[in-house]
């Protein structure tokens, strides 16, 4: 699949820019100097941003690919083909703007340190022949990579953490015709494109991202110039198409008297993850923050103990004092168990999004050697378009505990402290005992050796779902 995309992509796609380059005459919005002759009816094409951030939802530490936003090219009639690259791209990376306003925590906004890399992701196929079109997930495939710090040519990043923005250069040193990037219109229905995001390991707690500012401009395979207009020619983006009034030809998503770019910092992605002391926190108050959020709470709370008054003592050491009355004293106090009954001891918040891609074929270097850090466009650095599947909601795959003895000997032997976990936490076994007094060993343990278990002793991992 990942050789008929690339041929798809480079060929196809090329294919309807030059049998529409032959049909009609492009260059008439170059300058005329017959006046007599009209403007020949060039075809439209429009450009769509959403975003596809599902607010609320939170990114772990080297987190599969996520969506940011969708960028869409179509032409206005399926009859008149509008053959267009993507010219450029801009974003911003912030922070949350109704930080105070969450019920989780959020610290900050990330920077370069926390974005392992971005990517363009192209779905493939149309609303008519992939049932997952608008959404990240089978049958898409990444275009380009880039990481977090701008590191390749074609990527430039301004600002800090709080107001990081990328500016993406996919003509680069080519021209409408031939872009170094080449990113096409397919077919009438569409190309469209899904910006990701991937965190690096040092994604932390309490971190907030959102995408805010896309901007985004369509060139003509053909037609590299700006007709001189009235007003703002110097801003005006590099292979817009306008009219003699100086009307832009295509269409976009804002308006050209307003701010040339798409707001979407109304949906975030979280970062609420950590473990911590269960058995009690910090705050006992109705209205006080939940244990859930005091993702560093490893101690036992220290309570103000008052002893009644038959527990006043005399103080012989002082002449004056005859009684010593004190306020109380602070006291460690820890809930007593029966052995077989089920305790918490470690909670673990964990929060992700089931909205992720995960790649399906490895990245290979120069030499075909399996490299994550191959970045770039990927169909000219390693020859093909790298496959994506959708993948569920993180889960724990492995859960490492360490247990002590309270005041043991670290040198002496195994449960001299009183708990040894190897007796402590040995599973309870049970025969069954048939009518005719014959004792009957399960199936289990026929196939492994180990009997039925008639208490779940040991360390277990239990799914909290009473929200």
């Amino acid at each position: 699949m990942n050789t008929l995309f690339d041929a798809r992509f480079r060929l196809l796609g090329m294919a309807i820019v030059l049998a529409c380059c032959l049909a009609i005459p492009w260059t008439a919005l170059a300058q005329n100097d017959d006046d007599d002759d009209d403007d020949p009816d060039i075809p439209s094409a429009s450009l769509n941003i959403e975003s596809m951030i599902p607010d609320g939802e939170a990114l772990l530490p080297t987190n599969n690919w996520s969506p940011i936003a969708r960028l869409e090219m179509v032409w206005d009639s399926d009859d008149e083909p509008a053959p267009r690259f993507l010219g450029s791209l801009q974003y911003t990376i912030a922070g949350d703007p109704d930080a105070g306003d969450r019920d989780y925590d959020v610290f900050g906004a990330p920077g370069p340190q926390h974005l392992y890399e971005f990517a363009l992701i192209a779905e493939i196929g149309g609303p008519d022949d992939n049932d997952a079109y608008g959404e990240l997930g089978a049958d898409d495939q990444i275009i380009m990579v880039w990481d977090g710090f701008a590191e390749q040519d074609f990527v430039e990043l301004t600002g800090e953490a709080g107001g990081l923005t990328y500016f993406l250069d996919f003509i680069g040193d080519g021209d409408g015709n031939a872009p170094d990037f080449p990113l096409p219109i397919f077919d009438p229905t569409g190309s469209s494109f899904i910006l990701a995001v991937r965190t690096s390991a040092l994604w932390h707690h309490g971190l907030s991202f959102t995408c805010s500012d896309i901007q985004a401009w369509m060139v003509h395979p053909d037609i590299f110039f700006i007709e001189a207009w009235d007003g703002n020619v110097e801003d005006l983006p590099t292979g817009i198409l306008v009219n003699e009034d100086g009307e832009w030809l295509d269409g976009y998503p804002w308006d050209q008297e307003d701010e040339w770019f798409v707001d979407t910092d109304d949906a975030v992605y979280t970062a609420s993850f950590g473990v911590y002391d269960i058995t009690g926190h910090l705050y006992d108050t109705p209205g006080q923050q939940p244990v859930a959020r005091e993702t560093g709470s490893w101690q036992w709370p220290h309570k103000i103990h008052t002893p009644l008054p038959e527990f006043t003592r005399p103080r012989w050491d002082q002449s004056a004092t005859a009684f010593d009355f004190v306020q109380g004293n602070f006291m460690e106090l820890r809930r007593l168990f029966a052995i077989e009954t089920w305790y918490s001891v470690v909670g673990i918040n964990l929060r992700g999004t089931a909205s992720s891609a995960r790649e399906t074929f490895p990245r290979l270097d120069e030499n075909g050697f399996p490299t994550p850090q191959v970045r770039g466009y990927l169909p000219q650095v390693m020859g093909f378009a790298v496959p994506v599947e959708g993948v569920d909601a993180p889960y724990p795959v492995e859960l490492s505990v360490v247990m002590s003895d309270i005041d043991a000997d670290p040198l002496g032997p195994p449960g001299n402290g009183g708990f040894d976990p190897r007796e402590g936490l040995q599973f309870m076994s049970y025969d069954v005992l048939g009518i005719d007094g014959e004792i009957i060993v399960d199936a289990a343990y026929q196939s492994t050796g180990s009997k039925g278990e008639s208490a779940f002793n040991g360390v277990w991992l239990y799914h909290d779902n009473t929200g």
